[in-house]
């Protein structure tokens, strides 16, 4: 009985845990407060193509968490829609090392630098 009651407890803390992220949304509203409402938007170029493109219907999204501080982030990723740094963090390109990116990656930034989530 005890194995039981804690596995449910466990479920429960869990569930609560994990908030909202994933849950459909429209706007910024209807997901928690560290969460934005990750809209993807997706331009193809091509009519013949657009068909081809699965997005979400009437600009539909799902709440998913704000990165945290120093975690890695893209310049352009907010007018694409996804969830960028989270408030009081700016993404901004840094200096690490004079190395290569790490497994021969080839990316916008020179070698040695990197986008990051930064405190403003």
């Amino acid at each position: 009985m005890k194995v039981v009651f804690c596995a449910v407890l466990f479920v429960v803390m869990l569930a609560a845990c994990q908030g909202r992220v994933g849950m459909p949304c429209t706007m910024k509203e209807q997901c928690a407060a560290d969460e934005c409402c990750q809209i993807i938007n997706i331009v193809v170029a091509s009519k013949k193509r657009q068909a081809l493109v699965d997005q979400p219907p009437g600009g539909a999204g799902t709440c998913q968490p704000y990165k945290p501080e120093g975690a890695y982030c893209e310049s352009f990723e907010t007018m694409n829609g996804f969830c960028g740094c989270a408030e009081g963090l700016q993404c901004q390109t840094i200096h690490v090392g004079t190395g290569g990116a790490p497994g021969g990656k080839r990316g916008a930034l020179p070698p040695g630098w990197e986008e990051r989530c930064i405190k403003v």
